[in-house]
């Protein structure tokens, strides 16, 4: 199989009130954030812009960038992708190219099942699956450097509505009687669709989707244990460092050690 000239190194979701200032310099990565919900300010090599919802923005390794969320919002949620510039001079630079003397660019919440595609498929346990995730983010990239259509390919009406709500409700108490009842199907009807589009059960997925956010709070910043637990749903910090450990296959406290 070919190699991708732009590998997705990491990508990932999360929600939180602030992104810490940092670049990739020292690794040459590249990063998009594309923001779904909160209102906030993102400033990216000096340049300082308000962020709606649907709006991505590209950072080159060298450009220091962060971002605060609005008192108002408290929060904001995210798609973060960092990737490889490999050699492909003309898709990349037709990247800068669009972003360039802007750092954003305004694409609408269509293109959020595809980073969702993305990132399930970079957290597979199968090699084949993570390397698809490149061929994914490939087609991501050149429809974005093309202005073209959205090349995303629905699961269908309620598993497009319930990533969604889980993704808005990933600090709020949410039941799989409640998703499906939002829905308006039956519950086992729902957990065979989804399960059977996803890969894995709907209640799985939210806490793989909470986890996930956990990871990045803990390599971006300084939160408490009982501070991160607390607002992700988990009863307590040890709840959270249980199924933590469990499903990431270390301790919070080894994983935020390990995070440079």
């Amino acid at each position: 199989m070919q190699n991708i000239d732009m590998p997705v190194h990491d990508t990932g979701f999360s929600s939180t009130g602030s992104i810490t200032a940092h670049n990739h310099e020292g690794t040459g990565l590249y990063e998009f954030h594309y923001f779904l919900a909160g209102e906030e300010r993102f400033w990216n090599a000096g340049l300082e812009s308000a962020v709606k919802p649907g709006t991505i923005f590209f950072s080159a390794p060298e450009e220091v960038h962060q971002a605060r969320a609005s008192q108002a919002s408290g929060k904001f949620l995210f798609y973060y992708l960092l990737f490889t510039g490999g050699d492909s001079d003309d898709l990349l630079g037709a990247i800068r190219s669009k972003f360039a003397g802007q750092s954003s660019a305004f694409i609408g919440r269509s293109q959020a099942p595809a980073f969702e595609d993305i990132r399930r498929r970079c957290s597979s346990a199968q090699a084949l699956v993570r390397r698809s995730a490149d061929y994914r983010f490939l087609a991501l990239l050149c429809d974005l450097a093309g202005n073209g259509p959205s090349p995303v390919m629905p699961a269908g009406k309620y598993i497009d509505e319930a990533l969604l709500m889980m993704q808005a409700s990933i600090h709020l108490p949410l039941n799989l009687g409640t998703v499906a009842q939002r829905l308006g199907i039956d519950k086992s009807y729902f957990v065979r669709l989804f399960t059977k589009s996803v890969g894995q059960p709907p209640m799985r997925y939210f806490l793989g989707l909470r986890l996930d956010t956990a990871k990045h709070r803990l390599q971006n910043g300084d939160e408490s244990l009982r501070t991160i637990a607390l607002d992700l749903g988990f009863h307590d910090e040890f709840h959270f460092s249980h199924q933590f450990k469990a499903h990431v296959g270390q301790s919070p406290q080894s994983f935020r050690h390990n995070r440079g």
